[in-house]
């Protein structure tokens, strides 16, 4: 994108062959590296920009609220 890279994940229905975009990074670049919840309800991301270094952050897929789990030291 214009934006540069958004990472997403999606979720994929076996049945009907349907996926759906149950995350999509918004801000900077923020991959997804696991999830938090059994039901992917919440997912483990690395959150970055130019101008911060990489932190590990549990987000909710339903309202997209963060929680830091790691940030960087100087």
């Amino acid at each position: 994108s214009p934006q540069g890279d958004k990472p997403f994940l999606d979720t994929f229905d076996l049945t009907t062959r349907q996926s759906t975009r149950a995350y999509q990074g918004t801000e900077g670049y923020e991959p997804v590296v696991g999830l938090a919840s059994p039901d992917g309800s919440r997912v483990i991301t690395r959150f970055e920009t130019p101008t911060t270094p990489p932190s590990v952050m549990v987000r909710s897929v339903a309202d997209g609220r963060r929680t830091t789990l790691t940030a960087p030291s100087d």
